[in-house]
């Protein structure tokens, strides 16, 4: 059964509308492609996406415009693509899931969701794992402070930090009457900044920030690091010239 049948309900909750390149992805985002605009356009084309994806219905829960109709809006919080999870009556059951990186220090897996619903029971749900772990369950009784547009939601993945593990969003919604709708867009793992930002290197002999600290900074960008997101942005490219002013800044406003 189409996603056309929900598309008036949907119209009125749509939040605003650009488009990531591989390699920015790659460099300085641990979530490889966040805001599935490689996978989505991939998959359509029968390319090789970043995300790998299933669905009962709808062979992946990728969505741009079309999904809504011609000449309609696009749902997502940034770019052209987002996931569209549920949006039927018929029993619906997708996924989308790749291998990351996930950094040492003190991870936090950053979604951000869009959800609503006109069932009663609490039966559909969205769900995030780590591997087997599941690490976010949410369902369409749980769903108020998501109402009304696109809101964060960390994740602490300290327990697998420094390791390589299968990130996997996935959904259920039953059949019946009624229609739940799950949106996710621009997932990303960040990292709390240390508690001297600005000593780059860690030193501890005074003064603790020195030249050092600035070859250590360009250093840790050029690698593509989570910590060189100074002002911890999420919409890609996160390393840009925006993080070398918060260095800046920080460098400045020295260490308590």
């Amino acid at each position: 059964m189409a996603r056309m049948e929900a598309m008036d309900r949907t119209l009125r909750f749509l939040a605003p509308a650009g488009v990531l390149i591989l390699a920015a992805a790659a460099r300085g985002q641990a979530v490889p492609d966040p805001s599935f605009e490689i996978s989505g356009p991939a998959f359509q084309a029968s390319l090789p996406t970043v995300w790998q994806a299933g669905s009962t219905n709808f062979g992946a829960p990728f969505c741009n415009g079309d999904c809504l109709g011609p000449g309609q809006p696009t749902g997502a919080r940034t770019g052209e693509w987002w996931c569209w999870f549920g949006g039927t009556s018929a029993l619906e059951q997708a996924a989308v899931w790749q291998v990351v990186a996930i950094p040492a220090g003190a991870p936090v897996l950053r979604l951000h969701l869009f959800a609503f619903s006109d069932r009663p029971t609490s039966t559909d749900r969205l769900r995030v794992l780590v591997d087997t772990t599941v690490v976010l369950a949410i369902n369409n009784q749980q769903i108020l402070p998501y109402l009304t547009g696109y809101e964060p939601i960390d994740i602490d993945l300290a327990g697998f930090a420094g390791t390589s593990r299968t990130l996997r969003i996935e959904a259920e919604t039953l059949a019946g009457p009624g229609i739940t709708n799950f949106f996710v867009d621009d997932v990303s793992i960040v990292s709390p900044p240390p508690a001297c930002y600005a000593n780059c290197d860690g030193s501890t002999t005074a003064p603790v920030l020195n030249v050092q600290d600035f070859g250590c900074f360009l250093t840790r960008y050029a690698a593509g690091e989570a910590y060189a997101n100074c002002d911890q942005s999420t919409q890609p490219p996160v390393l840009n010239v925006q993080d070398f002013g918060c260095f800046l800044t920080q460098y400045a406003a020295g260490c308590p």
